[in-house]
C-alpha cells in the first residue's frame, strides 16, 4: 500500500524526499520481519565490538577482563606487552581454540588500546 503523500515522491515531484525512502518505508510496512532480519545481517560492528565478539567466541572473556584489570595498574609499555603476550598465550591454550596469529595480534592491540584508555582516565598526581 502506498500513501497519497508518497505519490509525488515516486513521480519525482517532491525534491525533498527520495524514492529510496518511499521504497524502504513501504517495504517496512509490508514485511517488517524481513527488514529487521536484513538490518541485523548488514550491521557493521566497530573494531572494538568486533574484538569483543572474537574474545567472546574464543571463550576468553574472563581472561581478557582479568588482563585488562592487571594492565590498568601498569606504568611501562614493556609490562603491558608482557600482559598482552600472556593473554594471547592463554587464549591459544583454550580448549578448541583456533586463534590465528592475526587474531592474537588483534587481541594484543585491543588490550593495548583498552590499557591506554584506562591510563588516560586516571587522575594525575
Amino acid at each position: 500500500m502506498i500513501f497519497a503523500s508518497e505519490v509525488p515522491v515516486i513521480a519525482r515531484l517532491n525534491r525533498y524526499r527520495h524514492v529510496e525512502d518511499v521504497f524502504y518505508s513501504v517495504w517496512k510496512r509490508v514485511d517488517p520481519a524481513q527488514v529487521a532480519r536484513m538490518e541485523r545481517q548488514l550491521t557493521v560492528l566497530s573494531p572494538e565490538e568486533q574484538m569483543e565478539h572474537i574474545i567472546e567466541e574464543a571463550g576468553a572473556k574472563d581472561i581478557a577482563t582479568e588482563a585488562i584489570k592487571q594492565s590498568s595498574t601498569l606504568t611501562h609499555g614493556a609490562e603491558l606487552n608482557q600482559v598482552a603476550e600472556s593473554l594471547a598465550h592463554e587464549i591459544r591454550q583454550l580448549p578448541g581454540a583456533t586463534v590465528e596469529t592475526k587474531i592474537s595480534s588483534s587481541v594484543i592491540s585491543h588490550l593495548s588500546s583498552r590499557k591506554t584508555m584506562a591510563h588516560a582516565r586516571k587522575p594525575r598526581p
